[in-house]
């Protein structure tokens, strides 16, 4: 596969310039890869001023490769303590922090890059553990990641409490919210009943657009709240709900939204919003991040499947460590090359 999107430059000088990508996938969330490990100048194309460009272009679902996000992969800055380094940058160009998911399909690719079943990895939310699965052949076939302690400091989170406390005092629920409650109600819990920054399970509920949700950071900032029905991918009201809250003026750097339904203790269905996406077919950092607010909920339990468009995720929050761990597939979809 050879991607040479149209361009005044010619096809030679396209060629001699073109950087290899590989497209991966876990349960559809998928990433064009940047392998920094193979050809080490590759890992500093972030320090181009038009990287952002490259990675909309990239990305872009009708005239580029298309992708929710790209994966940089480089040496580490501590080669003696850290196998590699991750960076994602979303499809809009903007870093991220982390992303469970994405670090899954980069201990692929540092499987075959580099033979390790265990690594230890740089990301923008710390070093994280990776345990590598393999079949009898010795090939990939699914990771388990040591995604760390969930955190609930909104300061950490990156959360105006200022700003988030006027939302909460003026909170209103739009009429249009998602129908599919009781009489017609929205299956969104409003939190209508109870007065704002309630306890939930040794939490604090939070409002924002209307909504009342939890506040967890799981190396990036998730907002998760919890509906009496399934969500329904592409949801219109849902979509609002999302941009709303992403772009609210207590997330300055914007934040990633988990519409959850959990009908029983050991499962939950998760439709993911993520910053400068948008609707995915599944979210790594997100699926934890529902299975932590549902513990503090008294929703779920400590270990639990996540569903989601695109699949199911095993996550477990160890109670003993505090660490959350995330179980799951990644594949390789295809290669190509694309003009610098």
């Amino acid at each position: 596969m050879v991607i040479h999107p149209s361009t005044s430059r010619s096809a030679a000088n396209l060629y001699n310039r073109a950087m290899r990508f590989t497209k991966v996938e876990a349960l559809g969330n998928d990433f064009l890869a940047i392998d920094g490990l193979a050809e080490t100048t590759l890992a500093h194309l972030p320090q181009r001023p038009d990287f952002p460009e490259l990675v909309r272009a990239l990305c872009d679902r009708s005239c580029g490769v298309g992708a929710d996000g790209a994966l940089v992969l480089g040496p580490p800055d501590d080669p003696d303590a850290v196998d590699f380094r991750m960076r994602i940058f979303n499809a809009d160009g903007a870093e991220a922090e982390m992303s469970g998911n994405g670090l899954r399909c980069a201990a692929m690719l540092a499987h075959a890059r580099l033979g390790l079943l265990s690594q230890r990895v740089q990301t923008g939310a710390g070093v994280r553990a990776v345990e590598v699965r393999t079949d009898e052949r010795g090939q990939f076939t699914g990771a388990i990641v040591d995604m760390g302690e969930p955190v609930f400091d909104l300061e950490k989170i990156g959360v105006i409490q200022d700003r988030l406390a006027a939302a909460v005092e003026g909170a209103i629920v739009p009429p249009t919210a998602v129908r599919g409650g009781r009489c017609g109600e929205s299956s969104i819990d409003t939190g209508k009943h109870r007065p704002p920054g309630t306890a939930v399970g040794g939490t604090v509920e939070h409002t924002v657009s209307g909504v009342r949700g939890i506040l967890v950071s799981m190396g990036n900032p998730h907002f998760v709240t919890f509906l009496d029905e399934p969500p329904k991918s592409q949801s219109a009201e849902l979509a609002h709900l999302g941009a709303a809250i992403e772009r609210h003026p207590a997330f300055p750097n914007r934040i990633n939204i988990e519409f959850v339904h959990a009908p029983l203790r050991d499962r939950a269905f998760v439709l993911p919003w993520e910053r400068g996406v948008g609707f995915t077919l599944a979210s790594g950092t997100g699926a934890c991040a529902a299975l932590v607010a549902g513990v503090l909920a008294g929703r779920l339990d400590r270990e639990a499947e996540i569903g989601s468009p695109g699949g199911a995720l095993r996550v477990r929050w160890d109670e003993a460590s505090g660490r959350v761990f995330l179980d799951g597939p990644a594949t390789i979809v295809s290669e190509g090359d694309w003009p610098l």
